[in-house]
């Protein structure tokens, strides 16, 4: 029993050290390149990454609102219930914002762009 607690208390000790800080919010400043949706993005967007929440905002065809569901060094995906979700390239900037109609499978917007990530 002692062995076995002994045991315990160190594996948590040392797992206590690992843990994994959550990375500081980000902002990133966007501009459209090409769109296919029903109303037209003209102006700047922003998408802010926030822990597992990320904002959206400035673009009309498109909920404000979004869970982070993977994140590498190269990629942010997120999505929400409503069909609409994105990737964001960390390293070039490149994104991509989409709706698909769940009915007829069809991708019903379409937005890419530039962004840079504001420090």
């Amino acid at each position: 029993m002692k062995l076995r607690l002994s045991v315990a208390t160190i594996i948590s000790l040392l797992c206590a050290g690992w843990a994994v800080a959550e990375d500081a919010p980000v902002t990133y400043q966007c501009e459209v390149s090409a769109q296919q949706s029903d109303s037209s993005q003209s102006g700047p967007f922003s998408i802010e990454i926030s822990g597992s929440a990320v904002k959206l905002t400035n673009v009309s065809a498109l909920d404000g609102h979004f869970s982070l569901i993977r994140k590498n060094d190269a990629y942010y995906v997120f999505k929400n219930k409503k069909n609409q979700g994105g990737n964001l390239n960390r390293s070039t900037g490149a994104v991509e914002l989409y709706a698909v109609n769940a009915a007829s499978h069809e991708m019903t917007v379409s937005i890419t762009g530039a962004c840079v990530e504001q420090k």
